[in-house]
């Protein structure tokens, strides 16, 4: 037996059931955002003409072919879990939903504006479009909330050199967007590698870049001069890395490539401290307010490129040095021990042995006693290596020694 069709609705009956779902929004953003009663002080006749200029949901669009099914399912369902759980404390004390201040909040400014022309007299007027309006410090926090989850998309999805994520809001209410269908689009970029010749040999390297808010790549550029080069070297240069580079990377510092990437963006923008060490260039790599090691840079023309990088106890570092000449050891002692990763020198938990603790401080590896900030981003598996193990390995050791 056939199922029988549900009745379809009239156009008619349609468009009126989305205008009592329109008013019924637009009226809890006015109680939310201006007080109760606020709404009922509105001219009736306007609410027509309001709903002909209704604001769409903020959701977001993909490029079609670019994202496996699996992918955009999974990124509409993380953007609406997000934006259900973001509210903002109002001027009334209430709180408002992202979603409804992004769509009938941003109408209800835009509709004041036009309102005390005709009405001079609503003196509140004037001190709830400052409180609310685009560029205001409540829609600028408001906006940046929206910003930051956002971001950690991109870090999610952004995996390697050769493409970048871009998410573009210049169609949104985010942005004041005059006509705004509210789609934040997200794509991926394909990012050109530039040929350079490193140590005789022909080599591919990528430009750092991180989505702007417009959905295009911003490359990061850095003056030479500020980070230990030359002072004649005061031209800006764009930032460039071997894929070989994000590899060690993600190696030594078990962090996933997005991660890097955008924290190697951050990094940069903040004017990295530089120093010359056994004939190279190194940049000081921070992260998680701990000094875990160096980017070893060269400048070619107009580029500055990451060659690799160093874990801070590494042959090639100061601090890996300080540790050969306390300890003797060698670089594949330190590869057996793990003590050439973030994930085996977590393993040995430094600070909870006191003969470790000493040689690691000693040795300018301070930062490495305690890792627990990175427990929550940073893959951090036990290595098979503990303190005991690495304390046998440098019983004799001229550090040791010293100290018995």
């Amino acid at each position: 037996m056939k199922k029988p069709k549900p009745l379809s609705i009239s156009p008619v009956t349609r468009e009126k059931e989305l205008y009592k779902a329109f008013l019924e929004r637009f009226k809890l953003a006015c109680e939310r955002m201006a007080g109760k009663g606020f709404f009922e002080q509105l001219p009736p006749e306007h609410f027509p003409h309001l709903f002909e200029q209704r604001i769409p949901p903020l959701k977001l669009e993909f490029v079609s072919g670019e994202f496996t099914t699996k992918q955009e399912t999974e990124m509409h369902t993380f953007f609406r879990l997000k934006m259900a759980g973001l509210s903002y404390k109002t001027l009334t004390g209430e709180f408002v939903q992202a979603s409804d201040y992004f769509r009938e909040g941003i109408l209800l400014i835009s509709y004041l504006k036009t309102l005390f022309k005709i009405r001079p007299d609503l003196q509140v007027l004037p001190v709830i479009i400052g409180g609310y309006q685009l560029g205001s410090e409540w829609s600028v926090n408001a906006t940046n909330a929206i910003l930051h989850f956002m971001n950690t998309l991109c870090i999610v999805l952004s995996d390697q050199l050769s493409r970048g994520i871009t998410i573009d809001y210049s169609t949104t209410t985010l942005l004041g967007a005059n006509v705004a269908d509210n789609k934040i689009k997200v794509r991926y970029e394909r990012v050109l590698p530039k040929r350079v010749k490193l140590d005789g040999h022909f080599r591919d390297v990528f430009p750092l870049q991180w989505t702007g808010i417009k959905g295009k790549l911003e490359p990061v550029m850095i003056r030479p001069n500020n980070i230990g080069y030359p002072a004649e070297c005061n031209q800006p240069a764009l930032v460039c890395m071997q894929q070989h580079a994000l590899t060690r990377l993600t190696e030594r510092l078990s962090l996933a490539p997005g991660m890097l990437l955008y924290m190697l963006d951050v990094y940069f923008r903040n004017r990295p401290t530089g120093i010359y060490f056994n004939d190279a260039h190194l940049l000081v790599f921070n992260a998680g307010g701990k000094k875990l090691g160096y980017l070893v840079t060269d400048l070619l023309n107009d580029m500055l490129v990451i060659r690799t990088f160093l874990f801070l106890t590494n042959d090639g570092t100061p601090e890996g040095r300080k540790i050969a000449e306390l300890t003797r050891l060698q670089r594949p002692d330190k590869k057996h021990l793990s003590i050439d990763t973030l994930e085996g020198i977590n393993s040995l938990r430094l600070s909870e042995d006191v003969q470790l603790s000493a040689l690691f401080t000693e040795a300018g590896c301070e930062d490495l006693l305690d890792l627990t900030v990175f427990e929550n981003f940073a893959e951090l598996h036990a290595t098979g290596i503990n303190s005991e193990t690495m304390l046998r390995y440098l019983h004799n050791s001229p550090f040791m020694r010293r100290r018995s």
